[in-house]
């Protein structure tokens, strides 16, 4: 064999069609998108910096909504590029004390208390580290940056969230 040839075969090699790299198309999975069912107020990321030596620092993810819908979300999950975390749901207010009178750390958004969520209520979704969760088989495996929810009289459904802006980090003593 001469270079010719190894050439020829390379290049044919190359130019064919290979099944590996052909595109699949998405295949429906039946998850609806949920639009409808809330809104996005802010969300944002923030890392939090340990004060001792040797710990890494820890980034959580705060998700402020508008919840639409009369029937309270229940369970919500995150999945983001760390896998799959359960997520806490909680009311919350605008925090009305003026931006200068308050500590770096004070968050623009603060608990309401307790009781059910109703539709016009401000939520903060929250994902949560720990726990086991098993990811239910209608989650679709390429689902990055999605939160996934059911309320009482629905299926799974998704809200992906295209920006997460990034806020100061928070360091400890």
């Amino acid at each position: 064999m001469n270079i010719r040839h190894i050439l020829a075969i390379a290049g044919i090699y190359l130019l064919s069609p290979c099944p590996t790299m052909a595109q699949n198309p998405p295949k429906d999975t039946g998850i609806k998108s949920s639009s409808k069912y809330m809104k996005v107020i802010e969300t944002f990321s923030q890392r939090t910096l340990p004060g001792v030596r040797g710990m890494k620092p820890v980034t959580d993810y705060h998700f402020i909504m508008l919840w639409q819908n009369k029937l309270a979300p229940s369970p919500v999950f995150w999945r983001g590029d760390n896998g799959w975390l359960s997520c806490n749901v909680a009311k919350v207010h605008k925090n009305k004390m003026p931006k200068a009178k308050r500590e770096m750390q004070d968050p623009d958004y603060i608990s309401a208390g307790n009781g059910p969520i109703k539709k016009g209520d401000t939520i903060e979704i929250m994902p949560i580290r720990g726990g086991k969760f098993p990811i239910p088989a209608e989650i679709p495996v390429e689902a990055k940056n999605t939160l996934f929810f059911k309320t009482a009289k629905s299926n799974w459904l998704s809200f992906p969230l295209k920006k997460i802006s990034s806020k100061p980090d928070i360091i400890l003593p």
